[in-house]
């Protein structure tokens, strides 16, 4: 079964999920965890987004965001 299509319009926000493979932990030390929050710092600069909220678990994280240019939506 197909997943419905993404409403896409000006102001959304989206709700991004990433998991680790086979529910493997992706975070296995704080430094990954460090290194998660620089690389979202440089994706809010290099994708015009706003972040309105993030949990980073330890297997995947979630995060709500808005992008200024929906084009830049699919550089997440």
């Amino acid at each position: 079964m197909s997943r419905a299509l993404r409403v896409e319009f000006p102001g959304a926000i989206y709700h991004l999920i990433s998991r680790g493979v086979a529910r493997m932990p992706t975070f296995l030390e704080d430094a990954d965890r460090t290194g998660f929050l620089a690389i979202l710092v440089q994706k809010v600069e290099a994708c015009a987004l706003t972040i309105h909220a993030f949990c980073r678990m330890p297997n995947h994280y979630h995060c709500r965001d808005r992008f200024r240019d929906r084009d830049r939506l699919f550089r997440f």
